[in-house]
């Protein structure tokens, strides 16, 4: 047995990495980043994730609760 949602997250990742060694001409393997670098990056992508996140609240804050059950209906139907 398979979960689509395992198998989408994985597929997900390879393409990130395609992407990635395409834009960066290496691996994450084999980048010798330092320690304190690796770290860098991810407080970065830690810190875009909470931008994300915080746009997504402020736009749930601004819909009402009867548009915000509609959305999840909508959204929920069209996998």
């Amino acid at each position: 047995m398979s979960d689509p949602v395992v198998e989408n997250l994985i597929d997900r990742f390879r393409g990130r990495s395609r992407l990635g060694i395409k834009k960066y001409g290496t691996t994450l393997d084999d980048n010798n980043l330092s320690l304190k670098e690796w770290l860098t990056h991810m407080m970065e992508e830690l810190m875009d994730a909470s931008l994300y996140a915080n746009k997504m609240i402020m736009v749930l804050d601004k819909m009402d609760e009867d548009e915000i059950i509609n959305h999840n209906r909508s959204t929920n139907h069209q996998s």
